[in-house]
């Protein structure tokens, strides 16, 4: 890992809508280890309740492929509450026209799976410092 990405992340508050625990787990491993606070919602739903409430993020990390509100749909309920904050779409179903599909529903960037840290790392310091 590059020294200077170390605590890159320190106090940036991520929420990661991930249905899989196995991939949750490894961006959660992946951005505590560059001081980010990391919260998780399994559901759509909950993933705009939680953005409708009180709690803050600096930015979001969406699987497209979630059970019952997909990610997109989810997504285009998010940009209701809040036009402004970044969102990641992040799939391992990388088909032709699944970033053009993630960005008309209100995505800022796309990511497929597996995701290399330093790709998300990247994608991630690139949107909080625009």
């Amino acid at each position: 890992m590059n020294p200077k990405k170390s605590g890159v992340l320190a106090g940036k508050k991520i929420l990661v809508v991930e249905d899989t625990d196995s991939n949750y787990e490894l961006i959660r491993v992946n951005l505590l280890s560059i001081g980010a606070i990391i919260e998780r919602a399994i559901f759509g739903e909950d993933a705009v309740k939680m953005i409708a409430g009180s709690q803050k993020f600096d930015l979001i990390i969406m699987d497209t492929k979630l059970p019952g509100m997909d990610g997109y749909e989810t997504t285009r309920k998010i940009r209701e509450l809040d036009k402004d904050i970044p969102i990641i779409a992040n799939t391992a179903y990388a088909f032709a026209g699944e970033e053009k599909k993630a960005l008309r529903a209100g995505s800022t960037a796309y990511l497929p799976k597996p995701t290399l840290k330093e790709d998300l790392i990247e994608t991630i310091t690139n949107l909080l410092s625009e």
